[in-house]
Protein backbone atom coordinates (compact mmCIF):
# COMPACT_ATOMS: atom_id res chain seq x y z
CA UNK A 1 0.00 0.00 0.00
CA UNK A 2 2.84 2.15 -0.55
CA UNK A 3 0.63 4.82 -2.89
CA UNK A 4 -1.55 5.30 -0.25
CA UNK A 5 1.15 6.11 2.35
CA UNK A 6 3.15 8.66 -0.06
CA UNK A 7 -0.03 10.65 -1.06
CA UNK A 8 -0.84 10.52 2.69
CA UNK A 9 3.07 11.72 3.59
CA UNK A 10 2.53 14.41 0.63
CA UNK A 11 5.52 12.59 -1.56
CA UNK A 12 2.51 11.71 -4.49
CA UNK A 13 0.01 13.89 -5.84
CA UNK A 14 -3.85 12.33 -4.98
CA UNK A 15 -5.21 10.99 -8.03
CA UNK A 16 -6.56 7.42 -9.14
CA UNK A 17 -4.35 4.42 -8.16
CA UNK A 18 -4.45 0.42 -8.69
CA UNK A 19 -4.10 -1.30 -5.26
CA UNK A 20 -3.62 -4.48 -5.26
CA UNK A 21 -6.85 -6.98 -4.88
CA UNK A 22 -5.62 -8.57 -1.55
CA UNK A 23 -5.26 -5.17 -0.03
CA UNK A 24 -7.04 -5.21 3.05
CA UNK A 25 -9.89 -2.67 3.44
CA UNK A 26 -9.19 -1.88 7.15
CA UNK A 27 -6.03 -1.27 6.92
CA UNK A 28 -6.86 1.32 4.13
CA UNK A 29 -9.72 2.61 6.68
CA UNK A 30 -7.07 3.10 9.58
CA UNK A 31 -4.39 4.72 7.17
CA UNK A 32 -6.49 7.48 6.19
CA UNK A 33 -7.99 7.63 9.67
CA UNK A 34 -4.87 8.10 11.07
CA UNK A 35 -3.36 10.67 8.71
CA UNK A 36 -7.06 12.65 9.72
CA UNK A 37 -8.46 11.71 6.17
CA UNK A 38 -11.96 10.61 6.07
CA UNK A 39 -12.06 7.28 4.29
CA UNK A 40 -15.27 6.55 1.79
CA UNK A 41 -15.88 3.09 0.33
CA UNK A 42 -17.83 2.02 -2.99
CA UNK A 43 -18.80 -1.26 -3.58
CA UNK A 44 -18.83 -2.08 -7.42
CA UNK A 45 -19.28 -5.88 -7.08
CA UNK A 46 -23.07 -5.81 -8.12
CA UNK A 47 -22.34 -2.52 -10.35
CA UNK A 48 -22.33 -3.58 -14.27
CA UNK A 49 -24.22 -0.55 -15.52
CA UNK A 50 -23.82 3.21 -14.97
CA UNK A 51 -27.09 3.49 -13.26
CA UNK A 52 -25.89 0.72 -11.04
CA UNK A 53 -22.61 3.07 -10.22
CA UNK A 54 -24.82 6.19 -9.56
CA UNK A 55 -26.76 4.70 -6.66
CA UNK A 56 -23.32 3.00 -5.04
CA UNK A 57 -21.94 6.71 -5.36
CA UNK A 58 -25.19 8.16 -4.05
CA UNK A 59 -25.26 5.65 -0.76
CA UNK A 60 -21.28 6.14 -0.24
CA UNK A 61 -21.08 9.64 -0.31
CA UNK A 62 -24.25 10.35 1.05
CA UNK A 63 -25.55 12.87 -1.94
CA UNK A 64 -28.93 14.02 -1.60
CA UNK A 65 -32.10 11.97 -2.56
CA UNK A 66 -32.16 14.87 -5.02
CA UNK A 67 -28.81 13.63 -6.56
CA UNK A 68 -29.28 13.28 -10.10
CA UNK A 69 -27.31 10.07 -11.10
CA UNK A 70 -25.52 10.97 -14.01
CA UNK A 71 -21.84 12.05 -14.42
CA UNK A 72 -22.32 16.19 -14.50
CA UNK A 73 -24.49 15.42 -11.42
CA UNK A 74 -21.36 13.52 -10.42
CA UNK A 75 -19.28 15.97 -10.85
CA UNK A 76 -21.47 18.63 -9.23
CA UNK A 77 -21.90 16.58 -5.98
CA UNK A 78 -18.22 15.52 -5.41
CA UNK A 79 -17.34 19.32 -5.22
CA UNK A 80 -19.45 18.98 -2.11
CA UNK A 81 -17.27 16.38 -1.00
CA UNK A 82 -14.77 18.51 1.40
CA UNK A 83 -12.81 17.34 4.07
CA UNK A 84 -9.85 19.74 5.44
CA UNK A 85 -7.28 16.63 5.22
CA UNK A 86 -8.42 15.04 2.36
CA UNK A 87 -10.46 12.20 1.22
CA UNK A 88 -9.87 8.63 0.45
CA UNK A 89 -12.18 6.34 -2.06
CA UNK A 90 -11.54 3.32 -2.43
CA UNK A 91 -13.63 1.68 -5.27
CA UNK A 92 -13.85 -1.83 -4.39
CA UNK A 93 -14.52 -4.59 -7.32
CA UNK A 94 -14.26 -1.32 -10.31
CA UNK A 95 -13.79 -3.99 -12.43
CA UNK A 96 -17.02 -5.49 -12.62
CA UNK A 97 -17.86 -2.12 -14.19
CA UNK A 98 -15.07 -1.47 -16.44
CA UNK A 99 -15.64 -5.25 -18.05
CA UNK A 100 -19.48 -4.76 -18.67
CA UNK A 101 -19.24 -0.63 -20.07
CA UNK A 102 -15.45 0.30 -20.44
CA UNK A 103 -16.74 3.45 -22.04
CA UNK A 104 -18.92 4.66 -19.17
CA UNK A 105 -16.40 3.71 -17.00
CA UNK A 106 -13.65 5.74 -18.37
CA UNK A 107 -16.15 8.52 -17.74
CA UNK A 108 -16.66 7.83 -14.33
CA UNK A 109 -13.04 8.09 -13.58
CA UNK A 110 -12.52 11.04 -15.46
CA UNK A 111 -15.07 12.77 -13.21
CA UNK A 112 -13.59 11.51 -10.17
CA UNK A 113 -9.83 12.36 -11.62
CA UNK A 114 -11.45 15.79 -12.31
CA UNK A 115 -11.66 15.94 -8.51
CA UNK A 116 -8.98 14.71 -7.59
CA UNK A 117 -7.28 17.75 -9.36
CA UNK A 118 -9.63 20.74 -7.99
CA UNK A 119 -8.42 22.67 -5.34
CA UNK A 120 -11.66 22.64 -3.76
CA UNK A 121 -12.05 20.40 -1.11
CA UNK A 122 -9.13 18.98 -0.28
CA UNK A 123 -7.05 16.39 -1.62
CA UNK A 124 -9.03 13.46 -3.06
CA UNK A 125 -7.54 10.20 -3.41
CA UNK A 126 -9.32 6.93 -5.77
CA UNK A 127 -7.62 3.75 -4.85
CA UNK A 128 -9.65 0.85 -7.10
CA UNK A 129 -9.35 -2.67 -5.98
CA UNK A 130 -10.07 -5.27 -8.87
CA UNK A 131 -10.99 -8.33 -7.73
CA UNK A 132 -7.84 -10.09 -9.02
CA UNK A 133 -7.78 -14.16 -9.72
CA UNK A 134 -10.04 -14.60 -6.75
CA UNK A 135 -13.80 -15.79 -7.82
CA UNK A 136 -16.60 -13.16 -6.99
CA UNK A 137 -18.55 -15.55 -3.84
CA UNK A 138 -21.82 -13.93 -5.27
CA UNK A 139 -21.74 -15.41 -7.93
CA UNK A 140 -22.06 -19.11 -9.71
CA UNK A 141 -18.46 -20.67 -10.79
CA UNK A 142 -16.57 -23.65 -11.32
CA UNK A 143 -13.30 -21.63 -10.72
CA UNK A 144 -11.69 -23.03 -7.13
CA UNK A 145 -9.84 -21.05 -4.92
CA UNK A 146 -6.14 -22.46 -4.56
CA UNK A 147 -4.52 -23.55 -1.27
CA UNK A 148 -3.14 -20.20 0.01
CA UNK A 149 -5.98 -17.89 -1.72
CA UNK A 150 -7.30 -14.83 0.79
CA UNK A 151 -10.86 -15.74 1.60
CA UNK A 152 -11.78 -12.23 2.78
CA UNK A 153 -13.16 -10.56 -0.17
CA UNK A 154 -13.41 -6.97 1.83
Amino acid sequence: MTVLREVLDGRAEPAIYQVPADTDVDEIAESASSAGWQFVRIDGAQATDKAAVMRAMESSFGFPEWFGRNLDALADSLTDVRHEHGTVVLWDRADVFAGADPRQYNAVLSVLLSRSRSAVGGPFLTLLRDAGEQPDPSSPSDQRPESGDHDHHG
